[in-house]
């Protein structure tokens, strides 16, 4: 990767602007707030309906391991479709899985779901709607990242991660007030508020470009193909081509040919390949005390 994809923004852009940071923004409050008005409203809401808080408990932590396994799959999923289609189909998701949570509960309260069956199909639609709104993050964080540069990317980020802890700091305080509509009023409020996002980023926010994972990278000089295992494997074979091979065979065996050479230690120990014996050792010694 060159020094200027990697410092500088995929769009050629120094900075996100404004408008593309308050939709993007508006995109993460409103799950972050939907999330708010889930946890502040989903215990009372599901005591009234007959559910024991060891199953509340486990639709809530269901619901949350669903969200942190399923985020990285559409970060590497808006690589190849782009990040404006993974943050809508986030904030649809979340949009359908509030009201649908909404009519389930609606039924629980005329007694037409209950017990076990109502765990259930309230389970199934809470990981749902976490598998899908997980996609609004990364694909929010990765267009922020797209369109600017190094220098201003860590406070971007910073800026879009904000969203996220206002939402969750108002989300309990306004589900206070529209629960007094009734426990069910928070869930449509969520999904009217991420239903609306879509709409409005769908309209104002720009397709963004081209995701960097499928563009074409130019090919390094010096890479695999310059310093990788391969190529010095053929750069050893070049060196050692002309090198005739020795073949070591038993020792007092006689060629196919049925001449056997000559052999000359002498020869072999001034080139290192046959150790001097101790023997030799002390007939160097004599010669030399002579």
């Amino acid at each position: 990767m060159t020094d200027t994809v990697a410092t500088g923004s995929l769009a050629g852009t120094e900075r996100l602007d404004r408008l593309s940071l308050s939709l993007l923004f508006v995109g993460l409050f409103a799950t972050a707030i939907g999330q708010a008005f889930v946890f502040a409203i989903l215990p009372p809401l599901g005591r009234s309906v007959g559910l024991d808080e060891v199953r509340i408990t486990a639709i809530i932590s269901t619901s949350a391991l669903i969200f942190t396994l399923v985020a990285p799959f559409w970060g590497r999923f808006s690589d190849q479709i782009g990040r404006k289609p993974v943050i809508l189909i986030g904030l649809m998701g979340y949009c359908i899985g509030s009201l649908s949570f909404a009519v389930l509960f609606s039924l629980a309260g005329d007694g037409a779901v209950t017990g076990l069956t109502l765990f259930i199909i309230a389970l199934i639609i809470r990981s749902l709607q976490a598998a899908t709104m997980s996609a609004t993050s990364p694909g929010c964080t990765a267009y922020a990242a797209d369109h600017t540069v190094a220098r201003f990317r860590i406070k971007t980020l910073a800026r879009l991660s904000s969203a996220n802890s206002i939402g969750m700091i108002m989300g309990p305080v306004m589900a206070g007030l529209v629960a007094g509509l009734g426990l069910l009023a928070p869930l449509v409020v969520a999904s009217f508020m991420s239903g609306l996002a879509t709409v409005i980023i769908g309209l104002k926010l720009s397709k963004g470009v081209k995701p960097r994972a499928t563009q074409t990278q130019p090919r390094r000089l010096g890479g695999r193909a310059g310093r990788g295992p391969r190529w010095r494997g053929f750069s050893r074979r070049r060196r050692h081509q002309h090198r005739p091979r020795q073949r070591r065979g038993l020792r007092g065996a006689t060629p196919a040919g049925g001449h056997r050479p000559e052999h000359r230690p002498d020869d072999e120990r001034e080139r290192g390949r046959v150790p001097v014996s101790y023997t030799h050792l002390r007939a160097h010694e004599t010669v030399l005390d002579l």
